[in-house]
Parts: structure tokens; sequence; C-alpha cells
């Protein structure tokens, strides 16, 4: 039964790295398809655990609202559009649902004011500086002294400009090298945790973690990253181990409060679309937290 449920997760976990990947390489509209997509079904799954506790967050209005930040966002990194509109967004939100729940007779309307917020905190916020990932300026790249300008860099050969003027560039190297941190920490992790955990890392919130996961997990992705520079030249070999030390910190973080989460809610899983893995909350709970503190690593490398 443990070897089937094995071969379920693994081949699940293709299907789903073949798509996050894929998007990414194919350039900025699939990928932005793809973010928007993981946004809808979150949202819809979050709907799904809230209505256990009978929170009403009028799934439909708030997908608009994400989706319509979304595409404020991508403007607002390519300075079409200031910052004041995506605070202005924020507070429409906030406005919009609060009179809503003034018309409306909820049993709980401030929780449902509450828990709207949350859902779009949790998951479109990180969602959204994903695009940080993928869209660079390009005086940001070139004044980078790692990068090779003779055109042998991996990075370099991969990006093509995204308006005449050359002030931004879509590149696949950061947002894959992201994603493959969490993705070698998290397989690791849940490798060395079952054949040779022991120890409980927070029982009270996520019994299968163990500190032998982490530790082992953790430092299996330091040791890859080592080798990073190799094929993502964009970053020092120290600056690879400290990403990867912090993004892997981040990504376990991710994972626990998710964990607290389904706890809360008394689940096993967030949903069922993903066979072996459950919903797709519980695929990408680690680069919900990790994408912030990533975003903040990138305008210091960079």
């Amino acid at each position: 039964m443990e070897l089937n449920n094995f071969l379920i997760r693994t081949i699940t976990a293709l299907f789903y790295g073949v798509i996050m990947i894929g998007s990414v390489l194919l350039g900025l509209v699939p990928f932005f398809i793809v973010l928007s997509v993981i946004i809808i079904l979150s949202v819809l799954e979050l709907n799904n655990l809230f209505k256990l506790i009978e929170i009403k967050i009028k799934p439909s209005l708030l997908i608009l609202f994400c989706l319509t930040y979304l595409v404020v966002y991508l403007l607002n990194i390519f300075n079409k559009l200031q910052d004041i509109v995506l605070l202005a967004i924020i507070f429409c939100l906030f406005i919009f649902y609060v009179l809503i729940e003034f018309f409306i007779k909820s049993i709980k309307p401030i929780h449902n004011i509450v828990f709207t917020l949350f859902t779009f905190f949790y998951v479109t916020i990180p969602i959204s500086l994903l695009l940080n990932y993928v869209i660079i300026e390009s005086n940001l790249i070139y004044s980078n002294s790692n990068i090779n300008l003779s055109g042998k860099d991996l990075l370099i050969k991969d990006i093509f400009f995204l308006n005449k003027n050359n002030e931004f560039i879509y590149t696949s190297k950061i947002i894959i090298a992201f994603y493959s941190i969490i993705w070698i920490y998290d397989t690791f992790a849940y490798l060395i945790g079952v054949s040779l955990g022991k120890r409980k890392l927070l029982k009270h919130i996520s019994p299968n973690k163990t500190v032998e996961g982490f530790i082992g997990g953790l430092l299996i992705t330091i040791f890859i990253s080592l080798f990073f520079r190799n094929f993502f030249n964009f970053f020092s070999t120290i600056q690879w181990v400290i990403f990867s030390f912090i993004i892997a910190i981040f990504a376990t973080i991710g994972d626990l409060f998710e964990s607290m989460i389904k706890r809360f809610f008394k689940v096993k899983d967030t949903g069922n679309i993903l066979p072996g893995h459950g919903g797709i909350l519980d695929r990408i709970d680690s680069i919900l937290i990790a994408s912030p503190i990533g975003f903040l690593l990138l305008k210091i490398f960079l």
C-alpha cells in the first residue's frame, strides 16, 4: 500500500512539476495563466474549509478581486501604475465586503470579512510576488558582476526583452531555481523523515514531520546549492547557500502553517485535486510563505 501511494505521489508530483516549469519556459502569458489558476483553486479550497465553520467568503467575488490585483500588480511591475493603486484595491476589497455584510444577515459577519482578507493575503499576495521572479529590470541583471555578458551565460541565453526600450527582461532561471530549492528540500525531507525519522519536529501541528527529515533535507539542499552557480550564474556560491538555506527554512514554516490550518478545520487535506498529495494548497504551502522572503533576497542580492 505504501509503495502504491509513493508511486501515485511521484506521478502527481511529476505532472505538477511539468505544469509549473513548462508554463515558465513558455513565457509570461502561460506563467500568468497558471498563477491565475492556482489562485482560483486555492480560493475555492479555502472556501470549502470555511464552510465547515459556517464562514462565507463569497468566492466568486473574491476570485474577481484576486485576479484583478494580479493584473494590476503585473502592470505595477512595469511602472504602468503607482503603488497607491495596489493599496486602493486592498482597501476597496475591505470596504466592499463590509458593505455586503451590512445588508446580508449572515451568522458571522466579522468572521466572513476576516477570513476573506486572510485568503487574499495568504494566497494572492505571495503568488503575485512570483511575477518579480521572472520580470527583472535589465539594469539589475547587467550590473551584476556575476553575469557573463559574453553570451555563454545560461541566464542570458533564455532572456527576451519585454519592451522596445530594453527596460525589462523575462527570464525563467530565477523562478526555476526557486522552485528547485523547495522541491529538493521537500523531497529529501520526506524521504529521510519516512526512512530515518524518529523525533517529531512539532507533533501538535504536524505529526509526520521529523527532526531528522528537517535537518537532512536542509543539509542536502544546501549541498546541492553549491553547484547551482554552474547552472544559474546570477548569484555567487555563497549567495546560493544563503538563499537556499533561508528558502528551505521558510518553506518548512509554510508547510507547518498549512498543517496548522488543516488541524484547525480537522481535515487531512485541503482538497483532492492532486492524487496522493491532496489539494493545490497542499502542494504550494511552502511557496506561499517562501515567496515573500525570496523576493526580499532577490532585492538584496540583485
